[in-house]
């Protein structure tokens, strides 16, 4: 609807013409909406029954919740440890979406410089998860039997 007012303010200096505004808006709606049902009509529309989602393996054992809960909080912690550029850039890139590019402009440095950052972050949360988890990951896989 703002599309039609939107249109009318910026051919208002016809509307001193226009005998009946009621008429000129209705008439001006459903044009929109018939664009918009044309427009609609050429997206490829997919029915839900059509879609097909494979879940993989959730976990559904507390121990293992616990385990996952327990490697997010790490990497939340290890993020909130990266020295601030690193954090900034991580941050833009892996949790708002943005690319490289992107960053790398919003921030006036080099894409290379956002590749270096994005890399030491990651290595440095891998080497904290290798470190805090193998510990709990050996004594959760001795305790399941079997030599």
């Amino acid at each position: 609807m703002e599309d039609v007012f939107l249109k009318l303010w910026e051919n208002r200096k016809v509307l001193p013409a226009i005998n009946n505004i009621n008429y000129y808006l209705l008439v001006a709606a459903k044009h929109k909406a018939l664009d918009y049902l044309e427009k609609m009509k050429k997206q490829a529309i997919i029915s839900l029954e059509d879609v097909e989602v494979e879940f993989g393996d959730i976990a559904v054992n507390p121990e293992d919740t616990l385990i996952s809960t327990e490697s997010v909080r790490i990497i939340q912690t290890i993020i909130n440890d990266l020295p601030p550029r690193c954090k900034l850039m991580f941050r833009l890139v892996k949790e708002d979406g943005l690319k490289y590019r992107e960053a790398a402009d919003l921030l006036n440095v080099s894409i290379k410089t956002v590749e270096t950052q994005i890399s030491l972050a990651l290595s440095k949360i891998g080497a904290a998860l290798q470190v805090r988890l193998p510990s709990e990951n050996r004594q959760y896989n001795s305790g399941r039997g079997g030599k």
